[in-house]
């Protein structure tokens, strides 16, 4: 697959179906942004980790592609993340824990499926950390037991070390 300009070929949601066979074909690793939509003080918007978790993941691809030359493609943010102590500030989102891990799941099973095999995740709000480890390692089983390979990697949330 040729990369034609600095951002094109970079987001999953820009490409045609053909381009993401032939990215799963190259073994190109996909970036899910995980965000979320809460309150942050009256200053900032309620998207603020959805936004920093989608470009985060752009800007670390664009590095990766740049400075180590591999191949990444970014998938389209899940915006809604674990936000229930958030809950009494209104414009807050947040989906139930097994929700949330039956999504994720979901949607990587699904990146797998196409033939990817390596997925690392951008974790843009410390809420959302447990549901991702354990939907990482539910998948890892489920994988494991089917006998299929694929990696899945979580990048720690803003406020993890």
């Amino acid at each position: 697959m040729e990369v034609k300009g600095k951002h094109e070929q970079l987001l999953w949601g820009e490409c045609t179906w053909e381009e993401i066979g032939e990215a799963a074909q190259a073994n190109y690793i996909v970036v899910f942004p995980a965000g979320a939509i809460e309150q942050h003080g009256p200053m900032l918007p309620v998207d603020v980790d959805a936004r920093l978790a989608e470009r985060q993941a752009i800007d670390g691809t664009q590095r990766a592609r740049d400075k180590h030359g591999l191949n990444v493609l970014v998938l389209p943010p899940l915006p809604y993340g674990q936000s229930c102590i958030h809950m009494k500030f209104p414009g807050t989102i947040s989906l139930r824990f097994e929700t949330y891990i039956a999504a994720l799941c979901d949607i990587m099973r699904t990146v797998v499926d196409f033939g990817f095999r390596s997925i690392a995740i951008c974790n843009g709000n410390g809420g959302n950390q447990t549901s991702l480890e354990v939907a990482r390692h539910k998948l890892m089983e489920d994988f494991t037991r089917e006998h299929r390979e694929a990696r899945i990697y979580l990048h720690p949330g803003p406020n993890d070390p």
